[in-house]
């Protein structure tokens, strides 16, 4: 078994059926975290008229995964 972490984003705005979410799937936490942030700050930046219909959120999972085929020869996540 091998560590792993998801960053686990999610979306949600007024005329949307549901709640869209994305994951994406990281080697460390330290890689999950960075990539966390980036996605949150890219939110806070945008405009107050776009916040007002959007609302996000990402959270890093740590999960215990089999050995994923080149997970570590690739440069996953965002």
């Amino acid at each position: 078994m091998i560590k792993v972490f998801l960053l686990l984003t999610v979306m949600s705005s007024p005329n949307w059926p549901s709640v869209k979410t994305s994951t994406f799937l990281y080697d460390t936490e330290f890689r999950c975290r960075e990539s966390q942030v980036a996605f949150l700050n890219a939110y806070e930046l945008q405009s107050d008229f776009y916040k007002s219909n959007m609302v996000v959120d990402a959270y890093c999972i740590e999960f215990k995964s089999f050995p994923v085929p080149g997970f570590n020869k690739t440069n996953l996540g965002v």
